[in-house]
C-alpha cells in the first residue's frame, strides 16, 4: 500500500462487547482471588482451645490443627501418668476440633468463590468470534 491505508472497523464490530466481557471476567477473578487470600489469612489466625480435668489441662491449636500451646495446672502432677495422658489428649483433641470448626466455616466461604466466576469461553465461541472478526476485516 503506497499510502498507509486505514481500515475502517464496521460499526457492527463487537470489540467493545468482547473487551467488556474480558474486563468483567478479570474483575470477578480478582475478587475471588482476593477473597481466597483473605480466607487463607483468616485460617492462619484461627485459634481453637480445649480443656480437660476441670480446666487444669488446657491446649490451643491453630487452623491447621497444630498444637500451639499446652498449659498444665500444678495440681495435675497429682494425677497418674495414664490419667494425665488421657486428660492432655482430651484437651488437645478439643482444641483441634474447635480450630477445625472455625477453619471449616472459612473454607465453606472459599468453596463458593469459584462458583461466582463466569463460565469459561469454549472453543466454539472463540472460533466463532475469530471468524466473525476476520470476515468483518475483509
Amino acid at each position: 500500500m503506497a499510502a498507509e491505508e486505514e481500515r475502517v472497523v464496521p460499526s457492527s464490530f463487537p470489540e467493545r462487547e468482547d473487551l467488556e466481557l474480558l474486563e468483567q471476567t478479570l474483575r470477578q477473578t480478582e475478587d475471588v482471588l482476593r477473597d481466597l487470600a483473605n480466607i487463607r489469612a483468616g485460617i492462619r489466625r484461627v485459634s481453637g482451645a480445649g480443656e480437660a480435668a476441670d480446666g487444669m489441662v488446657r491446649a490451643t491449636a491453630d487452623g491447621r490443627g497444630r498444637i500451639t500451646g499446652i498449659t498444665l495446672n500444678p495440681r495435675t502432677m497429682r494425677l497418674s501418668a495414664e490419667a494425665l495422658s488421657r486428660e492432655v489428649t482430651k484437651a488437645v483433641q478439643g482444641a483441634q476440633d474447635a480450630a477445625a470448626e472455625q477453619a471449616e466455616k472459612l473454607l465453606g466461604a472459599a468453596r463458593s468463590g469459584p462458583a461466582r466466576l463466569p463460565e469459561a469461553l469454549d472453543e466454539t465461541f472463540v472460533r466463532y468470534r475469530f471468524d466473525q472478526v476476520a470476515q468483518e476485516l475483509e
